[in-house]
């Protein structure tokens, strides 16, 4: 739901999603089969490129963003003023054409169905459904485990049913587009004891949709901007043509 994207945001480096399917989730424990992802942190692009070349025997190299056609999201409203000047600058390192998407869902309300799924399914496969108590867990995590016991269960098939109908909807958007950027986190790094409501709000749809996302920092204003597409080649070889474009000319 956003834990390799957000970090990689906060501590300035680079997080990658692979799209569902891209890569292996054998040895990971399950919380959400259709929203795990392993993911990476890397100090650059290029050592992203790199270890995925090691992982999965193909090249990925530098391509310009005129083979794309990339756009901004009206989601990048929900950010604060600095990490949307972040994807303001990226747009225009990509000499995008600025063409902002209408998004017709609420993260938010995607997030919350998204969690409902993973409170359900994650209970399940990690032993908690209905334990109180156990040892390595804390009580906060396994209330929020055990939340959805409370309810109804026809408010668990609906949420199961705005996802569906939120994967179709995302997967036929992204069929007219080949890459969206938008802000990873709407603000920068909270206080360690912090947890801003919200901060998954533009990561965790990525997570729902089966899509890829790379997150990478804009040097000028130090937030990190996402792209995003359903196709991993795609986002690795723009983000490596785009971070020598800030490295040469930032």
């Amino acid at each position: 739901m956003g834990s390799v994207r957000i970090p990689a945001a906060y501590c300035e480096v680079v997080g990658y999603k692979p799209s569902r399917g891209a890569l292996s989730n054998r040895g990971l424990v399950p919380l959400a089969k259709d929203f795990d992802a392993i993911g990476l942190l890397t100090s650059s692009v290029a050592d992203l490129a790199q270890i995925l070349e090691e992982i999965t025997g193909v090249e990925n190299l530098p391509s310009p963003p005129e083979k794309f056609r990339i756009v901004g999201s009206t989601l990048t409203s929900r950010a604060d003023q600095q990490s949307q000047s972040a994807v303001e600058n990226i747009l225009k390192k990509l000499r995008s054409s600025a063409d902002v998407i209408s998004t017709n869902f609420d993260p938010s309300e995607i997030r919350r169905a998204g969690l409902l799924v993973c409170e359900l399914e994650g209970s399940m496969s990690l032993g908690l459904l209905g334990v109180d108590t156990q040892e390595g867990y804390s009580p906060e995590f396994l209330s929020i485990m055990n939340f959805v016991r409370t309810l109804a269960p026809e408010k668990i098939a609906s949420a199961q049913k705005k996802i569906a109908a939120f994967q179709e909807d995302t997967a036929a958007l992204f069929e007219s587009i080949d890459v969206m950027v938008i802000p990873t986190t709407p603000h920068g790094a909270p206080g360690l004891s912090e947890n801003p409501p919200g901060a998954a709000d533009l990561a965790a749809w990525v997570n729902i949709a089966g899509l890829a996302a790379i997150s990478i920092v804009d040097p000028k204003t130090h937030r990190s901007i996402q792209l995003i597409s359903r196709r991993d080649e795609t986002i690795i070889s723009l983000a490596l043509w785009l971070e020598e474009a800030l490295l040469t000319h930032s």
